[in-house]
């Protein structure tokens, strides 16, 4: 889904990818991933928001009052917290991905 997806990407200061993430067209947030080396340094955080603020603009630019205006994600469990503060909201039983504790959490934009 590459392709068809909008990518954010996050740089040191050397210029040096540190993190990524992407937002498929049917609104989900995936692959997010920050350089353990960077992490709580916010670069985490402005990706995500990055990706949030995209669908916005997507949202905006097609102007339809029945269009899903909620950006949703498959987040893993132990950084749950850091999704929850940035607006989303669990909901849903916990599930396994890639053999990992996942829980879909989402955040309505409108």
């Amino acid at each position: 889904m590459d392709e068809a997806s909008q990518h954010a990407v996050a740089y040191d200061a050397s210029g040096q990818p540190i993190g990524t993430g992407r937002l498929l067209p049917n609104a989900y947030i995936g692959r997010m991933a920050v350089l353990k080396s960077h992490r709580q340094m916010g670069a985490g955080g402005a990706i995500l928001e990055n990706l949030v603020n995209t669908r916005r603009t997507l949202l905006q630019s097609h102007n339809l009052p029945t269009v899903d205006t909620w950006v949703r994600l498959h987040a893993q469990v132990h950084v749950e917290g850091f999704y929850r503060r940035h607006g989303f909201e669990a909901s849903g039983p916990i599930f396994m991905e890639a053999g990992i504790p996942h829980v879909l959490m989402g955040r309505d934009l409108a």
